[in-house]
């Protein structure tokens, strides 16, 4: 069995994941840890960092987003729960 890599996902990447605009390399990344293949994980730095650019900046890379701290929070949870079940849930963050 190959040995699983670990990657580590800063704010931006967060916030970049919540509106589907992740480069195609971090975008590889999170595709290999939906398939059980890697792992990818975060600091509670970064998700407060995601959380304040969605609810304070209201916009991520260009887009216009309309959520709550709770929203992003939730939408955070559901990818890191369907990473670790080897699935993704897709859901909007305009909530």
């Amino acid at each position: 069995m190959a040995a699983v890599t670990r990657y580590t996902a800063d704010g931006v990447v967060m916030a970049r994941s919540l509106v589907d605009r992740l480069s195609s390399a971090a975008d590889e990344c999170f595709i290999r840890a939906e398939q059980g293949i890697d792992m990818v994980e975060g600091s509670a730095v970064a998700v407060s960092e995601a959380t304040w650019t969605a609810v304070k900046k209201q916009q991520i890379t260009g887009i216009e987003v309309e959520t709550t701290q709770n929203a992003v929070l939730r939408k955070i949870q559901g990818e890191s729960l369907a990473l670790q079940r080897g699935g993704c849930q897709e859901s909007p963050v305009n909530n």
